[in-house]
């Protein structure tokens, strides 16, 4: 079901049991969990920061067959695994205020150019730092 592009929400509604459950009984077992975490070294795969045991496991690709291999597992932070399982990059959140809804949709990639890494930040704001080199000039260019 979670293959069909469903919600864990709705995954959940279906079976009558709470969103946590479904949550649980589609991770992977924490055994291969920390397989991962420690195959990546609690760094994401993507960006390089260190997450631990906090990390996302994420599956790459759609095939049923395939979908908890070793394989096709890779730990990310939490933007790059948002990133992941959007289109585009895009982030897109709707909050609503009463009578008034919000739609806080942003497409905007931050680019060190420093090191060249470019990453979809997790705040609204400019980031201090660079997660890749950590540079605090990343958006200055170099001469």
């Amino acid at each position: 079901m979670r293959l069909d592009g469903k919600t864990y929400k709705e995954i959940a509604a279906e079976a009558g049991v709470s969103r946590q459950r479904i949550q649980k009984m589609l991770s992977p077992p924490p055994s291969i969990r920390c397989f991962v975490v420690k195959k990546f070294g609690g760094k994401c795969n993507r960006c390089g920061i260190f997450v631990g045991q906090s990390g996302h496991v994420h599956h790459n690709g759609d095939n049923p067959e395939t979908y908890n291999d070793i394989e096709n597992l890779e730990l990310l932070c939490i933007g790059c695994h948002r990133t992941a399982h959007t289109d585009s990059g895009y982030l897109s959140t709707t909050y609503s205020y009463g009578t008034q809804t919000v739609d806080t949709r942003r497409s905007s990639f931050s680019k060190c150019e420093q090191c060249g890494y470019r990453w979809l930040p997790r705040q609204l704001s400019l980031p201090a730092r660079c997660p890749k080199c950590q540079s605090r000039h990343w958006a200055k260019v170099r001469l």
